[in-house]
């Protein structure tokens, strides 16, 4: 695949990621920087602040004022590294685990035709979300098989 044709992939899969997120952020009261955070650091379980911001591109300073918001809002914790105690590692929280469970059964709730509109819900539904997921998924392997 050339250059352009994974821009544009990339593209895509960035708007549909935003739109599974939008429903979370709205419904919490964040915006989509904060969600987008939140996402990542709980998939990191616990990581250091540097790393974090190197994930998302962003430089740690611009990142401390949204993970003051996150910490001061119950959802990370702030810690030091066992390894190194000078490096502050963000950690997910009880309640942070609590929305992406409750946000993922939702979702698996509608797919399987259940109704659902728990974890922030949102005018698109779990189905469109589980659409959208294999819409990726699709775009994700035909990028990898033309590698």
């Amino acid at each position: 695949m050339n250059e352009l044709g994974l821009i544009e992939l990339f593209w895509r899969v960035n708007r549909r990621l935003l739109k599974l997120l939008a429903p979370v952020a709205h419904a919490e009261g964040m915006s989509m920087t904060e969600v987008v955070v939140l996402w990542k650091a709980h998939l990191a379980g616990s990581r250091r602040v540097t790393l974090l911001a190197e994930d998302l591109g962003v430089p740690p300073s611009t990142l401390t004022g949204v993970l003051d918001r996150l910490v001061e809002g119950g959802w990370l914790e702030r810690g030091r590294d066992p390894d190194d105690r000078r490096a502050v590692v963000m950690k997910s929280t009880q309640k942070l685990g609590e929305l992406m469970y409750t946000d993922a059964q939702a979702k698996e709730q509608a797919a399987a035709g259940g109704g659902g509109g728990g974890g922030g819900g949102g005018s698109s539904g779990g189905s469109d979300a589980k659409k959208e997921e294999k819409v990726v998924d699709a775009e994700y392997t035909e990028v990898n098989d033309r590698k």
